[in-house]
């Protein structure tokens, strides 16, 4: 059996409309963005945190500090240059219903909001 190791991610930013959103190192057309000390990639953020707890290997936060100006704007993908997973599964929730127009027309939350 091909021994394996399992980490888990967790990441939170809040919206801003002065920001760009950028998911999955994809930069996604919306009124908000995500406030952070690099790109706020939330979704790459988590893969990061997620491997790097696999390997055993403190947090995003410890290798990556937001008290470092060099990470200030950094793009998120190259924190991921050296790792090649073999798998992964992500799930990622945000302050509104749907990010991509391909999802309008699909109920609210009955909140308003959409």
């Amino acid at each position: 059996m091909t021994p394996f190791r399992i980490g888990f991610g967790y990441d939170v930013h809040q919206l801003s409309e002065t920001h760009e959103f950028w998911l999955g190192g994809i930069r996604v057309p919306h009124s908000k963005g995500a406030v952070g000390h690099s790109d706020a990639d939330v979704l790459i953020h988590v893969i990061c945190d997620a491997l790097l707890g696999a390997a055993n290997m403190r947090n995003i936060g410890y290798h990556f500090s937001d008290k470092d100006p060099k990470y200030k704007g950094i793009d998120s993908w190259r924190r991921l240059r050296s790792w090649k997973p073999r798998q992964h599964r992500l799930s990622s929730s945000s302050q509104a219903q749907s990010t991509h127009p391909r999802h309008e027309g699909l109920p609210s939350s009955g909140d308003g909001s959409r």
